[in-house]
């Protein structure tokens, strides 16, 4: 699994589904809708990692939609937050990898006895 994540780090999403024959608007949105799932994800393990006191705070922020002010207090409370943002989409494509070959794995065996029973 190791290995998979080492040729997955310099791959972008697209590229490592092999989705490079979507339109360029299919690749936006794809792409917008990854980057919104990632973020969900790190909010997640945010607000799990905060201690009570700054949960509050931190739900106030989330709920005013003020980017700038969001930005400050998660670098302030998270300095390392830019790494826990390319771990957690480093997870979430290797995920999507692994299940997109498991899937193209199910349809090629379907296919294999498809195509056997009907000799």
């Amino acid at each position: 699994m190791d290995n998979l994540k080492d040729k997955l780090i310099d791959k972008n999403i697209i590229e490592a589904l092999g989705l490079e024959n979507m339109s360029a608007e299919d690749k936006i949105k794809f792409i917008a809708n990854f980057s919104e799932t990632v973020i969900q994800i790190v909010m997640i393990r945010v607000a799990g990692s905060l201690p009570q006191e700054d949960r509050e705070e931190f739900k106030t922020i989330l709920e005013s939609g003020d980017e700038s002010k969001l930005g400050r207090f998660l670098f302030a409370k998270f300095p390392n937050i830019e790494s826990m943002v390319t771990e957690e989409a480093l997870k979430l494509k290797q995920a999507m990898v692994e299940r997109t070959k498991k899937i193209d794995e199910m349809l090629a065996d379907k296919k294999n006895k498809t195509q056997n029973s009907n000799f």
